[in-house]
């Protein structure tokens, strides 16, 4: 992941080479990014709130354990 500042940064890098006349491809190669992940920045929140997958809910599959299950393979574990 990275961070907002560094995303903030990379992109004014980029942003600048690209003034200068440098490729897209080739300014975000150079600072190790792909240009889809630039895009996915600037279209979405990725320039204002940083990555979100740490803020994610994520559902719980159909087939994990209960927490009760869960204890009990922890207490009895084969």
């Amino acid at each position: 992941m990275i961070r907002l500042e560094d995303r903030l940064i990379t992109v004014q890098n980029i942003e600048q080479a690209r003034r200068a006349g440098a490729r897209l491809s080739r300014a975000c190669h150079v600072a190790r990014i792909d240009a889809r992940t630039l895009q996915r920045w600037r279209n979405g929140e990725g320039l204002t709130s940083g990555d979100g997958r740490p803020r994610a809910v994520r559902p719980v599959c159909a087939h994990a354990l209960s927490e009760a299950e869960r204890r009990r393979e922890h207490e009895h574990p084969n």
